[in-house]
C-alpha cells in the first residue's frame, strides 16, 4: 500500500490502544473547550475550516516526511471516505449547534453517541452486544450526564441548536461504527490524513456558501495570539485526536471504543475548571466516578468480541 518506513504496523497491544483511546478522548474533551473560546473569534465554519487546514498540513507534512509520497490502494481510497462523515458532515453539523446552545448541553447530547454507535452497529451489521457492554455502556451515559447536566451557561440553549449537536453526534457514531472496520486498510497516520483531508473538503465547501450568502460573517481579523490559539485546538481536536483514535481501534472493538468516548465529557469539564475557572460541583465529581466504574466493569473480561468474529464489510 505504501512505500518506506509508513508501512501497516503489527496491531497494538491492548494496554497501548486504551492508552491511545483515553488520550483521543482526553483531546476531543479538551478541544470542546478550545473551541468554544474560539467561537468568540471566528464563526463556526470558518473555524473549522482554519483548524482543518492547520491539521491536514501538519499530518500530511508527517507523512510525506516519514514516507514521501504514498502509494494507496483501493480499499484505503474507501476507507477514506469515511471522512466524509467525520470531521466532515460531523464538524459542520456540531459545530453550528455549538456555536447555538451551550457548552454543557452539548457535552450532555454527545455523551449520547455510545448508545447510537451501539444501535447502528446492530442495525448496519447485525451485532449484537454482550450485556456486560450493555450495562457499561449505560452506566458510563448516566455518569456522562451527571458530568455535563450541572453547570454550563444561563438558559441559552436553543432548540436549533440542541438538534443540530443531535446530528453531528449521529454522524460521529456512524463515523466510529465504520472506523473500527476500516481502520486496517491503511496506516492511522495516513487514514487520518486522507479522512481530514476529505473532512476539510466539505467544511471548506460550506464555510464558502455560508460567507458568500451572508449566513456568516467574520467581523474582525484574529490577532497573532488568537491565530495561535485556533492553530492550537485544531492541531489537538483533529491531528493528534483522530490520529490515537484511530491507532486504538485498530485492537479495540466498536463496543468498547464507544465506552471510553463517555471520557470525552469528563475531560471537557476538567479543561473548563483548569483553565476557564468554571466550579466543579459534586454531582460532576460524582459521573466521573460513575465512568471510571463503567470502564472498569467493561474491563472485567478482556475475551472480548475478537476481530475474526466480525462480519466483513
Amino acid at each position: 500500500m505504501t512505500t518506506g518506513s509508513l508501512t501497516m504496523a503489527p496491531a497494538p497491544s491492548r494496554g497501548v490502544a486504551t492508552l491511545a483511546i483515553v488520550s483521543s478522548a482526553a483531546c476531543w474533551g479538551l478541544a470542546t473547550v478550545m473551541s468554544k473560546g474560539a467561537l468568540s473569534v471566528l464563526p463556526p465554519l470558518s473555524l473549522v475550516t482554519v483548524q482543518l487546514i492547520t491539521s491536514v498540513t501538519l499530518t500530511w507534512v508527517l507523512i510525506l516526511a516519514i514516507n514521501g509520497i504514498p502509494r494507496i490502494d483501493r480499499a484505503a481510497r474507501r476507507a477514506a471516505l469515511n471522512g466524509i462523515l467525520e470531521p466532515g458532515l460531523s464538524y459542520v453539523v456540531g459545530m453550528q449547534g455549538l456555536a447555538l446552545t451551550s457548552a454543557s448541553s452539548a457535552s450532555l447530547i454527545g455523551a449520547t453517541e455510545p448508545v447510537l454507535s451501539l444501535g447502528l452497529l446492530f442495525l448496519l451489521f447485525r451485532v449484537k452486544s454482550k450485556q456486560r457492554d450493555i450495562l457499561a455502556i449505560i452506566l458510563a451515559v448516566i455518569g456522562a450526564g451527571c458530568v455535563t447536566v450541572t453547570g454550563g451557561e444561563d438558559g441559552t440553549g436553543q432548540f436549533a441548536g440542541d438538534m443540530l449537536i443531535v446530528g453531528g453526534t449521529l454522524f460521529a457514531a456512524l463515523y466510529v461504527v465504520l472506523s473500527s472496520r476500516l481502520s486496517e486498510h491503511a496506516p492511522p497516520l495516513l487514514m487520518a490524513g486522507m479522512q481530514q483531508g476529505l473532512g476539510l473538503i466539505v467544511v471548506a465547501i460550506a464555510a464558502a456558501v455560508a460567507l458568500s450568502l451572508g449566513w456568516e460573517q467574520i467581523s474582525r481579523w484574529p490577532t497573532m495570539g488568537e491565530w495561535l490559539f485556533i492553530i492550537a485546538s485544531g492541531l489537538v481536536q483533529h491531528a493528534i485526536a483522530f490520529w490515537l483514535y484511530l491507532i486504538a481501534v485498530r485492537t479495540i472493538p466498536v463496543q468498547q471504543a464507544s465506552l471510553f468516548l463517555t471520557l470525552v465529557p469528563v475531560f471537557g469539564v476538567g479543561g473548563a475548571v483548569l483553565f476557564l475557572g468554571e466550579p466543579l460541583s459534586t454531582m460532576q465529581v460524582a459521573g466521573s466516578a460513575l465512568i471510571l466504574v463503567a470502564l472498569l466493569v467493561a474491563s472485567v473480561d478482556r475475551k472480548k468480541i475478537l476481530k475474526r468474529d466480525r462480519p466483513p464489510l
